[in-house]
């Protein structure tokens, strides 16, 4: 995996019905120069939640806050 992205509300249409959320994960197949995609449509209760949609979101957020100095340093390594 390489990257993931959620949109809110879905990006994609199942039967045309569109999601509260979707969350795109992009894989990098090693042996070709495909970028393969999984996309997993999200829908919230009655109350506007979805479980397992939190968590996933406090665990990126999580990992963000943690690794957000390295991030900004390798950003301005990046671009000198």
């Amino acid at each position: 995996m390489m990257h993931v992205d959620f949109k809110v509300p879905s990006e994609h249409l199942l039967h045309g019905e569109r999601f509260d959320a979707e969350m795109q994960i992009f894989h990098l197949h090693p042996g070709r120069r495909r970028l393969p995609t999984q996309s997993v449509l999200i829908r919230a209760t009655d109350n506007g939640h979805n479980y397992y949609f939190d968590e996933a979101l406090k665990a990126f957020e999580y990992v963000y806050d943690t690794h957000r100095g390295q991030c900004a340093r390798k950003r301005r390594r990046e671009r000198q």
